[in-house]
């Protein structure tokens, strides 16, 4: 039976199974910081799932963060936590983010690549709502390093 991310109650265990140090998520963000384009006052955390960075991206850029997801329950559990400053989640993809053009200063992705139903349509979803000269920061696994992940020994395809 194929597995339903998006109706499924993964969103109860994805943090235990995803999280990082304070100490991670920390030097993580003083490295985006030190690489986006400044000022940021507009954060898209993209596939936000369960807000595992959109406090962090709030805090280290005191600035507004938008959550983007498509799942409900992965919403609700951002919903849940608290936050630092103004962060809000809403319903949407890498392919229809629902914001205006030219209004994000920083979009983050961490973890999505793989659930892109069509990368060309988001590349193009993320070229919209980004401001001339805004940064994208992509946070992806890759065919290199998937071997140091003991669990894909035991999911090879």
């Amino acid at each position: 039976m194929p597995f339903h991310y998006y109706s499924s109650d993964v969103h109860l265990r994805y943090d235990a199974g995803r999280g990082l140090t304070p100490a991670a998520t920390g030097d993580l963000m003083r490295w985006i910081v030190g690489h986006a384009s400044a000022p940021v006052d507009l954060v898209v955390d993209l596939g936000a799932g369960t807000g595992r960075f959109t406090g962090a991206l709030c805090d280290a850029f005191q600035a507004a963060v938008v959550g983007v997801d498509p799942a409900a329950s992965m919403r609700a559990a951002s919903e849940a936590r608290s936050y630092p400053g103004f962060v809000r989640f809403v319903d949407g993809s890498a392919e229809r983010i629902p914001l205006d053009d030219a209004s994000a200063d920083l979009v983050f992705l961490s973890q999505v690549v793989h659930h892109l139903a069509d990368p060309g349509v988001a590349l193009d979803e993320i070229r919209r709502v980004l401001r001339p000269g805004g940064t994208l920061c992509v946070r992806q696994s890759t065919r290199e390093n998937l071997d140091s992940y003991v669990y894909q020994r035991c999911f090879s395809e």
